[in-house]
Order: C-alpha cells, then sequence, then structure tokens
C-alpha cells in the first residue's frame, strides 16, 4: 500500500520559512545554545543525504514538482528544517526550566505557524511547488531505529559515563520531545493549508509522523549532544 506524504506550497512560503530559520539561529546563538547549534547543523547534513541524495536521486521515492532547481530546493529544505528541529530537540535535552522549555516550543509553533500564514496572504510569488515523499518501506524501519536507539540508551546509561545520571522515566522525557518537534510541524503545516487534510491522506499517517517519525532519531541525537555537552566532547567541540 502506497503511503504518499505532500505538500503544496507557494515560492513565498520558502521566503518566510528562510527568515525564520535566520531568526532562529540568531535566537539560538545570542542565548549561547552553541552545542545546540551544531546539533542543527548535524541536522542541516543529516536532512541533505536522506531527502536529496538518497530519497530524491537515489530511490527515486521523494517527488519535486516545480519552476525551480532540485539541488537548490533541497539545500533550502535541509537547512530550515534541519537546523530549526534538531536544535530544538537538542534544547529541550538541556533545559531544564518549564519556562525556557515553553518559551522555545512557543517559538517554534508560532514560527512555522505564521510562516505558512504569511505565505498564503503575502503574494510575492505564488508559483506551486509540489513535494511529495513515498513512505511505504520506511515504517518498519523507523520502528526499529526506536526500539533499537531506546535500547541503546538503557545499555549506555548502566555503562558510559556521561550517561550514568539518566533514570529510564527520562525516555519518557526524550519520547514526548520527539512528539512535541514533529507534530508542531504537521499540525502548522495543517493549519496553514500545506500539508493535505489526515481525512484526504489518512488519519493514521498524520498520527505516525507527528508520533513515531522523529522519534526515530532522538535518541541518536540524545547520544550525539550528550557527548559533546560532557567535557570530552566539549573540549573537541571548542576546537573546531
Amino acid at each position: 500500500m502506497q503511503i504518499l506524504v505532500e505538500r503544496f506550497f507557494h515560492i513565498d512560503f520558502i521566503l518566510m520559512d528562510l527568515l525564520f530559520c535566520i531568526l532562529w539561529i540568531t535566537l539560538l546563538l545570542r542565548r549561547g545554545y552553541r552545542v545546540e547549534f551544531f546539533i542543527g547543523l548535524l541536522g542541516i547534513i543529516i536532512n541533505f543525504i536522506a531527502d536529496y541524495v538518497i530519497w530524491f536521486t537515489i530511490q527515486g521515492v521523494r517527488t519535486l514538482d516545480g519552476p525551480i532547481n532540485p539541488l537548490l530546493f533541497f539545500i533550502y529544505f535541509s537547512i530550515t528544517y534541519g537546523m530549526i528541529e534538531y536544535s530544538f530537540v537538542a534544547i529541550m535535552f538541556r533545559v531544564r526550566e518549564n519556562r525556557e522549555r515553553l518559551f522555545w516550543t512557543a517559538i517554534l509553533y508560532l514560527g512555522w505557524f505564521l510562516s505558512g500564514v504569511a505565505s498564503q496572504v503575502v503574494s510575492i510569488n505564488d508559483i506551486v511547488i509540489h513535494v511529495t515523499r513515498e513512505m511505504s518501506l520506511y515504517r518498519l524501519p523507523q520502528i526499529l531505529m526506536i526500539v533499537g536507539g531506546y535500547a541503546a540508551l538503557d545499555i549506555l546509561r548502566r555503562t558510559w559515563t556521561p550517561m550514568r545520571d539518566i533514570k529510564p522515566t527520562y525516555f519518557i522525557y526524550l519520547f514526548f520531545v520527539g512528539i512535541l518537534v514533529h507534530f508542531g510541524m504537521e499540525f502548522t503545516l495543517l493549519m496553514a493549508g500545506i500539508r493535505p487534510s489526515p481525512l484526504v491522506n489518512g488519519l493514521s499517517e498524520f498520527l505516525f509522523n507527528s508520533f513515531l517519525e522523529f522519534n526515530a532519531g532522538v535518541p541518536y541525537l540524545f547520544m550525539v549532544w550528550r557527548y559533546l555537552s560532557s567535557e570530552e566532547g566539549g573540549v573537541k567541540l571548542l576546537r573546531i
């Protein structure tokens, strides 16, 4: 059975999305989230390899329709969602105060929503871009990545010094963070009219994307963030 994830948006949205990403990076650096910014850069690379190299170029499960160069489009696509999603989850790993969590979550949801709505209201360039992703072959691997990732975390918290203080209950929080960031993307795209209604594409796919898709990477990102935040990892990061 085909599982098609798609978006319809104006070129205006690309401009608004890039503007929000610039504001996000500025806020990130001004508030001293250096490790989290580095995680965002890592996210750009990961997204580009997945979206452009593997899905679009090699396997052809990602399609792009519209008068725009595919390479340029996927560079943009990787920058915005790579930087924002990955750095957001890293911020949630770091912060300990609910006030700071609410601040960044509000920025994330409002920024994405206003970018989408503004692109529908402001008529800078209303040429439509249509992007699709066929995911039927990837659902089982994503579930296995989630199970394997959290199993690896459980082993590391017993054996790796930087994670000795992690309790099993913290995994629930990590899973919630994965839901929070990807539901934010799905919901704001839906509200802005960019993502088709779940009643058209299937409510189960909306829920899978929101609850499980980004969680396939959260445990692995936590391992990287924890290492970079440790004394050893921090020293190496300062040398970059």
